[in-house]
């Protein structure tokens, strides 16, 4: 231990210009981690955007609907052409289109003006011109349009055929001996020439909003630096990752976060209890080759979920038959204690710490597990002289003598001493990092404080992965095959009925599964022969053959109370080691046989093979249990 403490902070000590480094190239991005990022904080935005293109279609129907002016225009086309025609068809085109040209400018500048718009008011008896009026040129040729555009067909027209009848009062000098023929009379227009359309109005406000709501994406894309996946823990922090756990959706809709996120708790699905089985495994291999003993679980700042990891990394050892001492170190804002339901009275942890309380009230043995706990539910005074005083010390060192393993649940690293403080009794820290929460740089400060502790961080757990509780476990396809781990699928999922699976499904007898009733399993079902069901050779109530806590099994029960460790004359752990060779030897099994698995998927044939000797299986199965109900 010492050796690894002091290689621990000799790397630290060596590297730190290396982190450095990373600090400050923290905030530089290659193209590919810009789009990812982007795409990833849209995943988790997409709420935002859908509301705001909800909204702007919403506001673009109605502004559209509220300035809508339909627009009606009337027409006349004149020809132009110079009165000294010398027969020459090629100069007279050109000298014609190049009168037309100049007779739009000035008719233009002459008809646009507060003169002849005077003439028009009378003309028309009218107080204003309700129409605007436009000549334009046809390219390349010599006729021209006079055009008037109001947002009444009457006036519109009416306004066209009063420029007709007026235009010459004020152009005669200017036109000359130069021939205008009206080649198309006007006509009252019928319809707009804007149709009434407010799909136009919706989908630019739409786009709008669509484009505000990826101003976050884009920030955070841009500007903001975060843990994504395993990967960025080695990249940018340079620590081992002990693995992935999924992100747990809320019970209901109202709640923002589950309330029950304990393993114990099947409801919070297969995915997350591997990610939490492989998790643990990784934990009790390093702990093993570095004699660790006491545990630190931090993070950065609160809400990472720390408290969670630790509650079930505790349990998680605990199936391994390890008796496991849960402690919450939280000493200002204690949480574990609902989190795994201790039935003791309320106290803190300087009065348990200063004999105010009883240890055969204050220590609890959680139910159906290896784990006791004390877990204080009011905050302590002066945290920091409590943890530093000598009868946490005391405490600390005793629990170690009667435990395998110590799992301290400290608070936050960021702005409080207390988990630097609690440091000094552990012999490694396993630190939490929430997906997308810290920044990379605010991480590298946070753990460049924690380092002069001198106490080695084993190793990070990347908690609430959107992609991991998306992603399935592998290849899916069917789920009645042999080596099915997928509902309905061929692959590595949540299979019901996978023989060898790993599938804590509902339905019956999934043999080598996780499921109820699994023959050989290694799950928790119910019946489960040689699993850890609840019938023989398991690990649960009522097991006759079972090496754990069967309570009505003899065999069980012996081997149970065979071994006799106090930590109060009131709790009392038991445990035998061939109970933890057998688990050890279970899991080293489970793990040879999913490499195995992965390497060589199923055939189709195989599958259908499979199937047809599940369903036989199936059906003896439930003829013999059958008969067993009868008897």
């Amino acid at each position: 231990m010492k050796n690894l403490t002091e290689r621990w902070w000799k790397s630290m000590k060596e590297n730190n210009a290396v982190n450095l480094k990373q600090k400050m190239n923290a905030d530089s991005f290659s193209l590919a981690e810009i789009i990812f990022r982007f795409l990833d904080s849209f995943r988790k935005f997409w709420y935002l955007s859908l509301i705001l293109v909800i909204l702007g279609s919403i506001f673009g129907y109605f502004n559209y609907k509220r300035t809508y002016v339909p627009s009606y225009e009337s027409k006349a086309i004149f020809s132009v052409k110079a009165a000294n025609y010398d027969g020459n068809k090629k100069s007279s085109s050109f000298n014609n289109n190049q009168l037309t040209e100049d007779l739009c400018v000035s008719f233009n500048y002459l008809i646009n003006n507060e003169v002849f718009y005077e003439i028009l008011k009378r003309d028309m008896k009218l107080g204003f011109v309700p129409a605007t009026i436009a000549i334009t040129p046809i390219d390349n040729t010599n006729i021209m349009n006079i055009v008037a555009t109001g947002s009444n067909a009457d006036l519109a027209y009416k306004t066209i055929k009063s420029v007709l009848k007026n235009y010459a009062s004020v152009t005669a000098f200017v036109v000359g001996d130069t021939k205008l023929s009206v080649i198309e009379e006007p006509t009252k227009p019928l319809e707009p020439i804007n149709p009434y359309n407010p799909i136009e109005g919706i989908l630019k406000f739409a786009l709008i909003g669509l484009g505000i709501s990826l101003i976050p994406s884009l920030i955070v894309a841009l500007f903001i630096k975060t843990i994504q996946t395993s990967d960025d823990i080695s990249k940018y922090l340079s620590i081992y990752s002990f693995g992935t756990l999924p992100f747990l959706p809320p019970e209901n809709k109202k709640s923002k976060t589950r309330k029950d996120c304990s393993i114990l708790n099947k409801d919070v699905g297969f995915r997350y209890l591997e990610s939490m089985r492989s998790v643990s495994s990784r934990c009790d291999r390093v702990f093993k080759e570095e004699k660790i003993k006491v545990i630190l679980v931090t993070s950065t700042q609160s809400g990472d979920g720390k408290s969670t990891v630790s509650m079930n990394l505790a349990y998680s050892l605990s199936k391994m038959q390890y008796k496991v001492m849960l402690i919450d170190g939280d000493l200002r804002k204690p949480s574990l204690k609902g989190m795994v339901h201790s039935e003791t009275p309320s106290f803190s942890m300087g009065e348990f710490l200063d004999g105010k309380i009883k240890s055969s009230q204050a220590i609890v043995n959680l139910k159906d597990t290896r784990v006791i706990a004390i877990t204080p539910d009011q905050s302590t005074e002066h945290p920091v002289d409590v943890v530093n005083s000598d009868n946490m010390k005391a405490f600390i060192e005793d629990v170690k003598d009667v435990v395998d393993y110590v799992i301290i649940d400290a608070p936050p690293c960021t702005g409080l001493s207390d988990a630097a403080a609690l440091a000094q009794y552990c012999d490694g820290v396993v630190y939490v990092l929430k997906e997308a929460k810290a920044r990379v740089n605010k991480i590298i400060n946070t753990l460049q404080e924690f380092s002069y502790t001198k106490k080695p961080i084993l190793g990070c757990v990347l908690n609430g992965s959107y992609e991991s509780s998306k992603n399935n476990y592998g290849y899916a396809k069917y789920s009645y095959g042999k080596y099915g781990y997928g509902i309905r699928r061929r692959g590595y999922g949540t299979g019901q009925y996978g023989m060898y699976g790993y599938g804590y499904g509902d339905s019956p007898r999934a043999k080598y599964g996780y499921g109820k009733y699994g023959k050989y399993g290694y799950g928790y079902g119910i019946f489960g022969k040689y699993g850890y069901g609840e019938d023989q050779y398991g690990y649960g109530s009522e097991s006759a053959y079972g090496e754990a806590y069967g309570e009505y099994g003899k065999t069980s029960e012996k081997e149970f109370k065979s071994t006799e460790h106090k930590l109060t004359k009131h709790i009392k752990l038991s445990s035998t080691e061939e109970e933890k060779q057998n688990v050890e030897n279970e899991r080293i099994k489970d793990e040879q046989l999913e490499e195995e698995q992965k390497k060589n998927p199923p055939t189709r044939k195989e599958i259908r093979k499979a199937e047809k000797e599940f369903r036989k299986q199936l059906r003896e199965s439930e003829k013999q249990a059958k008969d067993e109900s009868n008897t």
